[in-house]
């Protein structure tokens, strides 16, 4: 019969008339009784068969097989899926580790993934992802990740990561919240006694106190108490499903921090509230606030901002997921955004910013809010943003700052975009370098500068665009714009894409010494998907380790260390098996 296999099963069970067209079709270890069964193969094969099936009870325990979507008898696979790389962390806390991972590949199909905390089990997961918290204050921990799949085949464990947890505050108190019947407001806030509403422990916490915050639903909250330099106030969620879903009353948001220094918000969950995920207002651009933490958080489906900060200055931001933000006009629906003069010498790191109305991160000066109207000295670095509406890193009045080691694709206009509308001048000094930009069919440049003030460098990138008509890198000015190293298409501007020109023609103009003509095809392991380099691709060890006293970064997105190999690699990631 066509498509039929007669397979042993095990010694003591020694027939099984299999049928490929029988998808995820799995004999149990109990006692079958099959009666003759009719099935109806897909139209397009236009075959009807018929098929009784054998099974001698009984397993006694021997290994089962099953039939694959693809009829491969998984008994018979041998295939172990590939390790799991990338193995990092997206919040770490005083009792929580949360991991992540690249999720490993297999002929069949990978069933899940077992973590290891200090080579002993720690559990299973069937995403690339894991939340410890079973873990002590100020404790360093080693994991491994491995993969297996349906027939038990097992990968390699991955690449230890280390991670340490935060400690305890110096000073102040541990408090908590629970959901009711647990949490009550007329508690303690000890861990036996916790409160309910965390609007009530933010009424009552004192620098260095930390609260700890059960998983359930709540209510979003206010903090108008400031924390010290020594002494940080702490928001930080138990586990993976601390959910605030109800606006604050009085403003519609999820979280608000109301002109307040080292405060720490880790952890939560913020979705579907009317305007801002998480916010922070009420500082000016001449006295903004210090030291914020806004770390692995989940802000999902706002109604006006994902994350707005206003007036933040020498703050983290981290390992956030940013998505869905509605907006509903030109200038809301940013994932993040960073507004008004003050907003200086922040860290933007390892965040995951993706399909949100607007803007990816927008950065703006705005002078008419008072200050210099610049927002200077940022660090952004290690983020993922892709499939927003417009532009991946918009930037209006954005000086002296640092952009690498990010993948940017698939956003409705440009990667990295650069201007002056409100802020007080264009950008200057900005360095780009080992990003990974991708613009698909429809959208704009790779990088566009405009309003340009000078000194701004741009090394080590890929910038692939499939967009007629557009290119890699897009000016209006060149008051000392310097390029090297990049992996490009043919297509560039000098003024404001009025005229088009080639490579060459950009290299006899003074730009982009050493960059080279490459294709999506060529360089990624799989565009739209993994931006990671294939083997043998162009951008592989053609970096440059140093550019206008730029240094490329000693370590790519993942974490790995540069160079690999025999040079540094372009774009965001360092190919270690290429």
């Amino acid at each position: 019969m066509q498509n039929q296999q007669i397979h042993q099963l095990t010694k003591k069970n020694p027939v099984e008339i299999l049928i490929r067209q029988m998808t995820n079709f799995t004999f149990s270890k109990e006692s079958i009784k099959h009666t003759s069964r009719r099935m109806v193969l897909s139209a397009n094969r236009v075959l009807a068969v018929s098929a009784i099936i054998f099974l001698i009870v009984s397993c006694g325990g021997e290994k089962v097989n099953t039939i694959d979507g693809d009829g491969t008898l998984a008994g018979n696979d041998t295939a172990s899926p590939s390790i799991p790389t990338g193995l990092t962390s997206t919040v770490i806390t005083a009792a929580r580790v949360g991991l992540s991972w690249i999720a490993s590949t297999d002929n069949v199909g990978v069933n899940g993934y077992r973590v290891y905390r200090d080579g002993i089990a720690l559990g299973t997961t069937a995403n690339a992802t894991y939340s410890d918290t079973s873990v002590l204050p100020s404790t360093s921990y080693d994991y491994v990740v491995l993969a297996y799949d349906v027939a038990g085949n097992e990968s390699a464990g991955s690449a230890t990561y280390t991670a340490t947890t935060s400690a305890l505050p110096p000073s102040g108190n541990a408090l908590y919240v629970a959901p009711p019947p647990t949490g009550n407001d007329g508690n303690n806030g000890s861990q036996g006694q916790p409160w309910a509403t965390l609007q009530y422990a933010a009424d009552n916490i004192s620098p260095g106190d930390t609260v700890f915050v059960a998983d359930g639903s709540y209510t979003g909250f206010i903090v108008s108490m400031t924390g010290q330099l020594n002494n940080r106030i702490t928001f930080s969620a138990l586990g993976n499903s601390a959910v605030i879903d109800k606006d604050i009353p009085a403003n519609g948001d999820g979280i608000r921090l109301e002109n307040v220094s080292y405060v720490t918000i880790e952890g939560f969950t913020i979705n579907g509230v009317t305007n801002r995920g998480i916010a922070h207002r009420g500082a000016t651009a001449t006295s903004p606030v210090n030291g914020l933490i806004i770390r692995g958080n989940t802000i999902q489906n706002s109604g006006l901002f994902g994350l707005y900060l206003s007036q933040v200055a020498n703050s983290t931001i981290e390992n956030n997921v940013i998505s869905g933000t509605i907006g509903g006009s030109s200038t809301t629906g940013h994932g993040f955004y960073l507004a008004n003069a003050g907003s200086d010498s922040n860290v933007i790191k390892q965040n995951t910013i993706f399909n949100n109305d607007n803007e990816g991160i927008h950065l703006n000066g705005d002078q008419s809010i008072g200050g210099d109207g610049l927002i200077s000295n940022l660090l952004i670095e290690r983020n993922y943003i892709y499939g927003n509406a417009n532009n991946g890193i918009n930037m209006d009045g954005v000086n002296d700052s640092v952009i690498r080691n990010n993948v940017i694709y698939n956003n409705g206009r440009s990667g990295i975009r650069s201007y002056k509308i409100d802020g007080a001048a264009g950008s200057a000094r900005l360095a780009i370098y080992n990003n990974t930009i991708h613009v698909l069919s429809g959208q704009n440049w790779g990088i566009k500068i405009t309003e340009d003030e000078g000194q701004n460098v741009a090394f080590n990138n890929i910038l692939i665009n499939e967009n007629g008509g557009t290119g890699s890198i897009s000016l209006d000015a060149t008051k000392g714009f310097s390029s090297s190293n990049n992996a490009v298409i043919n297509s560039f501007s000098t003024d404001r894409d009025a005229t088009i020109l080639s490579l060459s023609q950009w290299q006899s103009a003074g730009y982009g010494t050493n960059s080279f003509l490459a294709t999506a095809a060529e360089l990624f392991v799989s565009p739209g998907t993994n931006y990671q380099l294939q083997s043998g691709a162009s951008a592989v060890n053609s970096g440059v380790i140093s550019y206008m006293s730029y240094s490329a970064p000693t370590i790519d997105i993942l974490g790995n260390p540069r160079p690999a190999g025999a040079g540094v690699d372009i774009g965001a990631y360092e190919c270690a098996v290429c």
